[in-house]
């Protein structure tokens, strides 16, 4: 049995639970600013890091939770077929602009999807997934080990996953500690209303995601003006493999 033909845009509905978190990632994406990423058009510092000197050959790549598309069109430049999906409705609208005006439409399908629905893809369909500053926003155990389940599920074997983490020294949200927690802590940012986890590589890695090995690590240490303020943030990416 075969899945149906996708077409470039598709739309998968969140459940009500996650309709409040949806409407908070619209405004950001909308009227944003709380988070200086969420309209810089260059790719995350550490992804380029991570991917300097990368010998890894892969043919689709799966970006789980898109934002403005900015990583997606960073690995389409590097000659992939990309699945950007995102359940914010305003972050595909933007992905969409971004691929149009870099006539990259070939290469990178656009999806409405939230990732709590699970991630649309048949078993071991995918050489690459990447997490950039997505997942963190999973702040229940449960909600973590199951999308690291479908991350394992729809990775091929020996796949990769690329995991870029605000960690658990960055400073801004240090200020911002919510609640502690065995491998770091849970961050709440008042100015958008968003939790986030925060872990070390060595907790990620030995805690999380131990079904994966680690292939290389980059740790990525900036000044960054968030709101007028300068701090000192704190990120580490990893490159991981399916076991």
């Amino acid at each position: 049995m075969s899945l149906p033909p996708t077409p470039k845009v598709t739309t998968e509905r969140a459940e009500s639970n996650g309709h409040c978190a949806q409407k908070l990632w619209d405004r950001e994406y909308d009227q944003a600013s709380t988070i200086p990423s969420s309209l810089r058009p260059a790719p995350a510092h550490a992804l380029v890091e991570l991917m300097r000197g990368c010998e890894f050959q892969y043919e689709r790549a799966l970006d789980l939770g898109c934002g403005n598309g900015r990583n997606s069109l960073f690995l389409a430049g590097l000659g992939m077929n990309v699945t950007a999906l995102d359940f914010s409705v305003k972050a595909v609208s933007l992905t969409l602009e971004r691929v149009e005006d870099a006539e990259l439409s070939e290469s990178i399908e656009v999806m409405n999807q939230d990732m709590r629905d699970g991630i649309p893809a048949y078993d071991e369909s995918y050489d690459l997934v990447m997490d950039a500053y997505s997942l963190c926003h999973f702040t229940r155990d449960e909600d973590q080990r199951r999308m690291i389940h479908e991350i394992a599920r729809v990775l091929k074997p020996g796949g990769h996953f690329i995991k870029i983490h605000v960690d658990s020294s960055d400073l801004y949200y240090l200020e911002r500690l919510h609640t502690r927690t065995p491998y770091g802590h849970i961050s709440f940012d008042p100015a958008n209303g968003l939790k986030k986890m925060h872990c070390s590589l060595e907790t990620y890695t030995e805690q999380i995601v131990p079904q994966f090995s680690l292939v290389k690590a980059v740790n990525i240490v900036f000044p960054d003006n968030v709101r007028g303020e300068l701090y000192d943030r704190s990120v580490f990416a990893c490159l991981l493999q399916k076991v």
